[in-house]
């Protein structure tokens, strides 16, 4: 009948384009794990140490004056939370900047679920 072999023909569609997305996926994974190998081997020598002073890349963010320092909670929009980088906040390199970002998410998380057991 007409619809058997419509649906034969759809079946058999289907099948080829399945092995075709398949086949894709695997040149994709392959490209992918060849970029990966060759962004991990690129070599960096450094060639010479900058002042402390330039160790400090970005700058800027939400003012820390717009935000509770106990729970990180914006002051001026509630129910919106900030941490880390987000932050106005700069500090030396040697693991300031990654302790303020700990700090304050821990505390951003800490109030928001507090704020779910209500």
């Amino acid at each position: 009948s007409q619809l058997a072999a419509a649906e034969s023909e759809v079946s058999s569609q289907l099948k080829s384009a399945r092995n075709k997305l398949a086949s894709g996926q695997k040149e994709l994974d392959a490209q992918r794990e060849r970029l990966a190998a060759l962004i991990k081997g690129f070599p960096v020598t450094p060639e010479r140490f900058r002042p402390v002073e330039e160790a400090i890349v970005t700058s800027g963010g939400v003012d820390v004056r717009q935000v509770d320092p106990h729970t990180m909670e914006s002051r001026l929009c509630p129910g919106l939370y900030f941490a880390g980088e987000v932050l106005d906040l700069d500090a030396y390199t040697g693991g300031y900047n990654l302790q303020i970002a700990f700090s304050t998410g821990w505390l951003a998380a800490a109030a928001m679920a507090a704020e779910n057991e209500e």
